[in-house]
């Protein structure tokens, strides 16, 4: 009889008081809390199931693990086609690789064209900044 392995590199970690229970394919810290603009860190993953705030866990899919997953595009995120890299936003989301001459952090490669504020599949690259 054979078994059935995932290799899937998935955590759990504790949110603490922040609600994440609506924030799935929004990047995370290795401090279970999104990533904001004020910490200057890099993002351990992307929430694929957000956990509610003090009681809450979420799971997060890895950074870098080539593995696909929903990310949440930003509000402007740019014209998004197949196969654009993805940028981290200030507050945890993605949008068009604005190119050379900006400070980001690449993350993601989109798997479709998406808008404003949408969920959309994307394949998790190695996170690296950028200049």
């Amino acid at each position: 009889m054979s078994k059935l392995v995932f290799d899937v590199p998935i955590l759990s970690i504790s949110n603490g008081a922040q609600d994440q229970s609506l924030s799935r394919g929004f990047f995370v810290q290795a401090s279970g809390q999104l990533v904001s603009a004020a910490t200057g860190q890099l993002p351990l993953g992307v929430i694929l199931d957000g956990g509610v705030a003090n009681v809450g866990r979420s799971a997060v899919l890895l950074s870098g693990s080539g593995k696909i997953a929903k990310v949440k595009l930003n509000s402007v995120p740019g014209s998004i086609v197949v196969g654009s890299f993805l940028t981290l936003r200030a507050d945890g989301t993605v949008g068009l690789d604005q190119g050379t001459g900006t400070a980001r952090v690449q993350v993601a490669r989109a798997l479709e064209a998406g808008a404003a504020n949408e969920l959309i599949d994307a394949i998790l690259l190695d996170t690296v900044a950028l200049a």
